[in-house]
């Protein structure tokens, strides 16, 4: 009965380690003084979550004045290609 409680203990705790989520959050942060109010930043690049390099898919939250940041989910270890645009 003790071997059974052991094992039923570690294959539960496999379990825990395995289903453990193996994303990772990516924050991307644009600083410029350069752009207009009306202007905007978006991201383009290699995945779904940043357009398939749409240059104008996927915008970036303006934070301030200067500042416009996003973040995302990424699986762990994924490669990811990307640039930032004014929408073209």
């Amino acid at each position: 009965m003790k071997k059974l409680i052991v094992l039923s203990l570690c294959f539960a705790f496999f379990n825990i380690l395995c289903s453990e989520n193996d994303n990772r959050e990516i924050k991307f942060v644009v600083h410029s003084s350069i752009l207009s109010d009306s202007e905007s930043v978006f991201i383009s690049g290699n995945d779904s979550l940043l357009g398939e390099w749409n240059p104008d898919k996927i915008m970036l939250e303006k934070t301030n004045d200067s500042i416009w940041s996003r973040s995302f989910q990424f699986q762990k270890g994924e490669n990811l290609e990307f640039k930032f645009t004014k929408g073209s």
